[in-house]
């Protein structure tokens, strides 16, 4: 079904047993602080797998509700919100300036295969205060990690190939 709601649109995706799939709900007007959200739901038709807010300036907040998820946020600044468990972050290429949030190290993965370094050696990499670190990358892009050090962020965190 779909519903006009404050100027925007409001959708609603149901399986066919008639429990909700997904609803999207767009702020044209604005009124909300945000243009897009949407979430993903379990089968249950209520719990959210997943949820997507997008606002006016593209920046994208990803946040992960399910164990074992990958995140990737788009070409503007974003921001990726891990769940207890194993995520994987996906980076790349375009990314801008990404911020990851609640990563595990030893559980958690960044996923830089896409910009196809031979080693972690190719990323500068400095620590955020005491509680994250902040990669640099040739192509101009910005990773920070918030939940690793310097001290504690090697090669088991990321993912090259």
């Amino acid at each position: 079904s779909t519903t006009v709601h404050d100027t925007g649109v409001r959708s609603e995706q149901y399986f066919s047993n008639g429990l909700k799939t997904s609803y999207v709900q767009t702020d044209v007007a604005n009124h909300f602080g945000y243009d897009t959200f949407s979430y993903n739901y379990a089968a249950d038709g209520a719990t959210i797998l997943n949820t997507l807010t997008i606002d006016d300036n593209g920046h994208r907040d990803v946040v992960n509700y399910e164990d074992g998820g990958s995140l990737q946020g788009g070409s503007a600044n974003d921001t990726l919100v891990g769940h207890l468990g194993m995520d994987t972050f996906v980076f790349g290429p375009g990314g801008g300036t990404d911020y990851v949030a609640n990563f595990e190290n030893g559980v958690d993965k960044l996923d830089l295969s896409a910009f196809a370094l031979p080693n972690l050696g190719s990323i500068y990499v400095e620590n955020i205060g005491t509680t994250g670190v902040y990669l640099y990358f040739a192509s101009g892009d910005h990773l920070a990690v918030n939940g690793v050090t310097l001290a504690q962020f090697d090669a088991s965190d990321v993912k090259l190939v």
